[in-house]
């Protein structure tokens, strides 16, 4: 039996809780605080006997860092996320009785009680016992600075989190039947790691804004500047909690991702960092009804889905955990929130420092590297994502980009095998999008924080293309390369997350079969030609044709996409252009492209230098071109729009069967030459020559696509003609590319996928659910019979079959000219009014396109 101190045993009375609203007498106004005890020891309230020898009472050698200290703890109390829950800490509520007496006036005052060995400073946590029921601290805190560790240096932090702890301990007992037991005593489960680590993530979000001992501020970017401060520029340690990798962890995010969430396996940390960004992003709404809860179970499984229901709870049923998860681990894996913009590349936040121990599966430490480029047009790789958790790609570009203006963009296909296209729902892909300046931390207390940095949410939207007679099914997304800020290494991370919607227990390991590219088209002819006079013999009248087309050209990949990927009406379109001419189709492709990942059509007010900003240049510079190409064909002169009317060759091949695997298949082929000086000079040039060919596809995969193709034409006689040979090679990243539209299944994104959390909550609460009451499923397209052999210009590259109506024609090209200058626009409506034909063609291509 521990005895009562004499000279005590008259406080015992005034003894309390220190609570936030919650007392069995009535409680002083003024805010609580915590403060240190000094002299004989408090009436004992010990839980460890061996741990009343380790009081301190003397007095601290450093007022300053005491007063430092405890004005810290002050700012946690203030800034402490309100749940309306009891701390429990005892304390006195007479600012006289304190030891030393405090000034007035009477308040809550809370009894820090410095201890000598650094083993009994600890509080409890759900289902743990403390050492006392005051709040244990190391008695060198108050004693001088030190700075051996992290933990040394700020002991606040540490405060912080002792605060936290104890708050859970009792949380544990009232709410979820846990008695408090030592240490020793306790099985480290999913739900005491889990919970415990709460209390911490809420007591370190409430030391942001207090200035350290250095006169630094706690803020999301504070972990750079203290490790530069001790030199610290790598991760050599074990993980401890007062090590580099333990601050980095608790946080910074810098965690292990690919476990899953509130596992135990491996000794899982309770995953501190998750709780404390989801409290930012949500400004903690989450705790009134997570506290209002419990798990079902003490399981990993449990703890998330009391956290799901929670967050669904606070905000909307349609932003769960599977919304936040994804956006977390992508924030830790690139440290996105946590680089200072000055040591970006520099110390810790190197690649190969930061990312190594935040995966352990893949063929080496960190995220699964992966090289793109010209000649690399297409890359496969397996990843493993186990069920409530992430896994990572690294993403180079090696050489020059097709688009010079733009930076590469790359499909990826991903397959799960076992997984159907109801599963492929809890694949997320997570990368940055955004080309708005770094995220900026506010000095001096306020940290704001978003969780989506710009307009283009962090969660990527991918449509699921199914297999309707087998059920196969994969999941496509379009990416731009933007490389991370804070590696400073000109490479890209994506995280795939896998957690679904619907429910923690539809969700099931997965082992991705990934393919990713940019794709490649490379065309080649070796042509002759001849022309004639529109008025001469064409029998007699033959001249050779002055061809001036380059021998190879790159062709744009989207627009193969476009045109061959249906199995059942398969075919090649393609152009060869001379050497050095503007390619407007391509350029206009690879915005097509950029606009399709980014899910939003170039708008004004894009930040410069931004692949927005140089779409929205080429659009308004198109415009322009169709302004002058308009008054040009007004005034009978055309020679000034090379541009829009290249000198090019065009060619075409159809297979002469359907498409069904590898292997080679013969082939119609027909070709044409376009020269606007020849034709204006009144020469006959090639229009549509016929020849023929093959087409071999050399790899058909579930992602993946290759062929190469060959045609053939022979002299004519009496016409103009080309003769010779066109071919190629093509490699396209495609989801189930022999698939044909007759069997396809178009899964479109979740409505709150297509506009990101952010913009989901502005909509009325009516509108979020209608839009999920919306079908996501397009219906395979009627089989249709093999096209023929000719090429129309509403067929070149893909352009016209994308099935609008005359109506949806119409409301396409309206929304596109209110874009346009005002002298532009009208006489476009009534350009294409005149020429059905060639709006169709520029409306499938803007629809296309994105």
């Amino acid at each position: 039996m521990i005895n009562l101190k004499a000279g005590f045993v008259s406080s015992v009375a005034i003894l309390a809780g220190l609570g936030f609203g919650v007392s069995a007498q009535a409680q002083p106004e003024a805010p609580p605080t915590l403060r240190v005890w000094q002299g004989e020891p408090p009436p004992p309230r010990w839980h460890d006997p061996a741990a009343e020898s380790s009081y301190v009472g003397t007095p601290p050698r450093d007022p300053a860092e005491t007063a430092r200290l405890e004005s810290a703890a002050d700012h946690i109390l203030a800034r402490y996320p309100q749940t309306g829950l009891l701390f429990g800490l005892s304390g006195v509520n007479s600012a006289a009785a304190f030891q030393p007496p405090q000034p007035g006036p009477d308040r809550r005052i809370g009894v820090m009680i410095r201890m000598s060995e650094d083993a009994y400073v600890f509080s409890g946590g759900c289902g743990v016992q403390g050492s006392t029921e005051y709040l244990p601290v190391a008695a060198a805190w108050f004693d001088g600075p030190r700075s051996n560790t992290w933990l040394e240096a700020h002991p606040e932090a540490y405060m912080a989190m002792l605060i936290g702890w104890r708050q859970m301990r009792g949380f544990c007992e009232e709410h979820l039947q846990m008695p408090p037991r030592l240490p020793r005593d306790v099985e480290a489960t999913s739900t005491i790691l889990a919970v415990s680590a709460l209390g911490e993530a809420m007591g370190l979000s409430a030391l942001e804004g207090h200035q350290t001992r250095d006169g630094d501020v706690w803020d999301g970017q504070i972990i750079g500047r203290i490790f530069r401060r001790m030199g610290v520029s790598q991760f050599p340690d074990g993980g401890e909690l007062d090590s580099p990798s333990g601050l980095a962890r608790l946080i910074a995010g810098r965690r292990r991702i690919d476990r899953p969430l509130f596992s135990v396996e491996d000794d899982g940390d309770g995953d501190s960092w998750v709780w404390h960004f989801i409290g930012l992003l949500t400004d903690w709404d989450y705790l009134r009804p997570l506290f209002d809860s419990a798990p079902s179970a003490d399981s990993d499984s449990a703890v998330r889905a009391w956290f799901d229901a929670s967050l669904r709870q606070a905000g909307d049923p349609a932003i769960g955990l599977n919304r936040r998860l994804p956006v977390t681990n992508w924030v830790g894996v690139t440290a996105a929130w946590h680089a200072d913009p000055q040591l970006y590349g520099q110390g810790v936040f190197r690649r190969d420092q930061w990312q190594a121990d935040m995966v352990t599966s893949n063929t080496g430490p960190g995220c699964q590297a992966v090289t793109l480029s010209r000649t690399v047009a297409a890359a496969e790789l397996r990843l493993n994502v186990p069920m409530a958790a992430s896994n990572c790609l690294v993403v180079s570009w090696a050489g020059s980009r097709p688009d010079p203006e733009l930076p590469p963009t790359f499909t990826l296909v991903a397959r799960a095998p076992g997984v159907d296209a109801a599963g492929l729902d809890a694949l997320h892909l997570s990368a940055d999008q955004n080309w708005e300046p770094p995220i900026q931390v506010e000095r001096g207390g306020q940290v704001t924080i978003e969780g989506e940095r710009g307009n283009v949410p962090i969660i990527r939207p991918g449509l699921v293309v199914e297999n309707a007679r087998s059920g196969e099914a994969v999941k496509t997304w379009e990416v731009v390369f933007r490389p991370d800020d804070a590696f400073n290494d000109d490479r890209m991370t994506l995280v795939f997350t896998n957690l679904h919607p619907d429910s923690d227990a539809r969700t099931r390991p997965m082992d991705l079969d990934l393919t990713l590219g940019s794709g490649a088209h490379e065309a080649r002819q070796a042509l002759r030609g001849t022309m004639h006079t529109e008025d001469g013999d064409p029998c007699h009248d033959q001249r050779p044709l002055p061809l001036n087309v380059a021998p190879v050209h790159q062709m744009p990949s989207l627009a193969f996409q476009a045109a061959a990927v249906d199995a059942e009406d398969f075919s090649i379109e393609g152009h060869l252009l001379s050497v050095g001419a503007r390619d407007l189709q391509r350029e206009m492709n690879d915005c097509g492209r950029v606009q399709l990942a980014l899910f939003a059509a170039a708008v004004p007010g894009a930040p410069p230098g931004s692949p927005a900003a140089v779409c929205e240049a080429r659009m308004a510079q198109m415009a322009g071109l169709g302004a002058q190409a308009m008054a040009a064909a007004q005034g009978g002169s055309m020679g000034s729009l090379e541009d829009l009317q290249p000198r090019q060759v065009t060619f075409s091949l159809t297979p002469r069967r359907p498409i069904t695997g590898p292997g080679t298949y013969p082939a119609d082929a027909s070709v044409g030459y376009e020269d606007m000086t020849l034709e204006q000079r009144g020469m006959s040039l090639p229009s549509s020559n016929h020849g023929e060919g093959s087409i071999t596809v050399v790899a058909a995969e579930p992602g993946l696509l290759r062929v190469r193709y060959e045609a053939r034409f022979e002299p004519q006689q009496c016409v103009a003609h080309l003769a010779g040979t066109i071919s190629g090679e093509l490699e396209s990243v495609v989801a189930l590319p022999l698939v044909g539209n007759s069997r396809r299944e178009i899964i479109a994104p979740r409505a709150i996928e297509l506009i990101g959390d952010r913009r989901w909550m502005e909509l009325p609460v009516a509108t979020r659910r209608e839009m999920e009451r919306q079908p996501r499923r397009e219906a395979p397209e009627p089989a249709q019979a093999p096209a023929g052999p000719a090429a129309t210009s509403s067929t070149v590259a893909g352009l016209g079959q994308c099935g609008l109506s005359p109506e949806d024609v119409r409301r396409v090209l309206e929304e596109f000219a209110r874009q346009l200058p005002a002298e532009v626009r009208a006489e476009l409506l009534s350009q294409i009014s005149a020429d059905p034909d060639a709006a169709r063609i520029m409306a499938c291509t803007l629809r296309e396109g994105g």
